[in-house]
């Protein structure tokens, strides 16, 4: 009897949740820079914000815009170029700035960032050189097989085996004694493709994938002792037989600003296992030059880019891999358009498919 008293009391208290709101009205939100400076435009930019204090159930904060009057980026010469305020949503959290299309990245020079303002302040970063260009040297590929949930249309989802074709890259740097110090951005097109029931369909469509790999990819061996290194760049299911666009682009940076980046994205990968690092402050190259005492958040960094493209046609490999008995993907079934299954997505063609 006592045993199942005991068991409805573990059963009364477990159903039974409070939620407890920690008040953090008193904690202040600190000033946050993430800014580049690159010979690829788009990662020419400085985006200046506030942090955000985290609550649960809480998915729209209320946060304010920083007060800037100016920024721009110095070179050792002296010369100044300022990077223009690009506008933004409403929902934007940060402000961002960018320089002219015609600013030119000069290779051998090194550079630091400057933020003014409203109130005088003045942020300033260290001086960065850039690095020199790495050499994207050839490509090797692995074939997987990793469990994965499939959900059908009726029914619970189920475990099933799928094959992924994983792509690495072999990248040579000018001098070993250097180290290896990069991001690595990996981009691309997914081709998508349905059966149409009518005579006129639009079978085919595409859709963007800004980030392959889903996490932040960074080399970091300063003390490797060889030009060349080998570094994963995207990894995807081959359960589709369709053609995949990939565009990969390494940014070479300095060795602190890879230990910096290599630290974020330690957090960012966090899998809740209680071997994870725990969460930690990470310290960048940006100070307060009207008030030393004010912590600034956020690095500033320098980055020389090398780019390869790459279309990788799925099919090929269930021919060559015939041994594997690969699953395939049926194409759904669609009336008039493949906008109808897939409606994230975009049927005109875009042109690395018009060319390949």
């Amino acid at each position: 009897m006592k045993r199942i008293l005991s068991l409805l009391l573990c059963l009364i208290l477990s159903a039974c949740i409070d939620e407890v709101h920690i008040p953090n009205d008193n904690i202040e939100p600190k000033l946050v820079v993430d800014a580049w400076v690159s010979d690829d435009w788009n990662m020419s930019y400085v985006k200046i914000y506030h942090s955000a204090i985290f609550q649960s159930g809480s998915h729209h904060l209320p946060f304010g815009h920083p007060k800037v009057y100016k920024v721009y980026i110095e070179n050792q010469n002296g010369e100044e170029t300022d990077f223009v305020y690009m506008g933004q949503h409403s929902y934007d959290r940060e402000l961002k700035f960018q320089p002219r299309p015609d600013w030119q990245f000069e290779e051998n020079d090194s550079y630091r960032v400057n933020i003014i303002m409203e109130n005088g302040d003045h942020i300033q970063s260290n001086w960065q050189v850039v690095m020199p260009k790495v050499n994207i040297a050839s490509f090797s590929e692995e074939i997987v097989e990793k469990t994965v949930f499939v959900t059908p249309l009726n029914g619970n989802p189920f475990p099933q085996k799928h094959h992924f074709l994983k792509l690495m890259v072999d990248i040579e740097i000018p001098n070993p004694n250097s180290g290896h110090n990069y991001f690595v951005k990996t981009s691309g097109i997914e081709e998508l493709v349905t059966i149409g029931e009518g005579d006129f369909c639009t079978c085919e469509c595409y859709v963007n994938k800004p980030n392959v790999m889903g996490y932040l990819n960074v080399k970091h061996e300063p003390t490797l002792g060889s030009s060349v290194a080998k570094i994963d760049v995207a990894e995807m299911s081959l359960f589709r037989l369709s053609k995949f666009y990939l565009d990969l682009t390494v940014y070479a940076v300095t060795e602190p600003a890879a230990a910096y980046l290599k630290s974020i994205s330690k957090q960012q990968t966090s899998t809740g296992s209680i071997f994870d690092p725990m969460p930690f402050k990470i310290s960048g190259n940006l100070k307060n030059l009207s008030n030393p005492e004010m912590e600034i958040l956020g690095n500033f960094f320098t980055a020389n880019s090398s780019r390869e493209e790459k279309m990788v046609r799925r099919i090929e490999y269930h021919s060559i891999f015939r041994h594997l008995n690969m699953r395939r993907e049926s194409p759904p079934l669609v009336e008039a358009t493949c906008l109808e299954y897939y409606t994230d997505s975009f049927t005109e063609t875009p042109a690395p498919f018009i060319l390949r």
